[in-house]
């Protein structure tokens, strides 16, 4: 069952390459200043650091990078966290549609565990504007390739912040 949703995820976020990127930034979750046990998040410190979503790791600027980096508690000069390989257009995009017919208004924040190849393999929900909106999402986050995480120069496993904040349609 869960192959058949990623494959399902998989065609929507692939079958959307005709419209036009948005590059709204993302908003990526701030978090107090102590991570839970296992992980390298800081949680509910508020929210900051904007990221521009048509864009790979490798292309963020050094204040974008710095932004992205702030989210997380401990990193050394030579860690890098786990990022979407091809930058959060796509995942924006298919978890906005969704949204907007679902009329589920509020914040969304997610934790994704991320392999050292950069495959996800857990979703956490710390917040949800709604059950459709944050399974989408999770289906979504599932199913997207990530660049891993750096831990020393080389690739390690580590959690990726998600967060949105959704108003009621218009």
């Amino acid at each position: 069952m869960r192959i058949y949703a990623c494959i399902a995820t998989a065609l929507v976020l692939y079958c959307q390459g005709a419209a036009a990127i948005d590059d709204t930034p993302a908003l990526f979750t701030l978090r107090d200043s102590e991570a839970r046990a296992g992980s390298h998040l800081r949680r509910d410190a508020g929210a900051a650091a904007a990221v521009a979503s048509n864009k790979r790791y490798a292309d963020l600027g050094g204040e974008e990078k710095r932004a992205l980096r702030a989210a997380y508690d401990s990193l050394g000069a030579d860690d890098e966290p786990p990022f979407p390989l091809n930058g959060m257009a796509r995942i924006q995009k298919a978890i906005r549609e969704v949204q907007a017919r679902s009329a589920e208004k509020g914040l969304l924040r997610m934790a994704v565990k991320v392999d050292s190849k950069g495959d996800a393999s857990a979703v956490e929900i710390l917040s949800s504007p709604g059950e459709k909106t944050s399974k989408f999402a999770a289906l979504v986050l599932m199913a997207e390739k990530y660049k891993p995480a750096l831990c020393h120069g080389a690739p390690c496993g580590m959690e990726f912040p998600y967060s949105a904040e959704f108003a009621a349609p218009n």
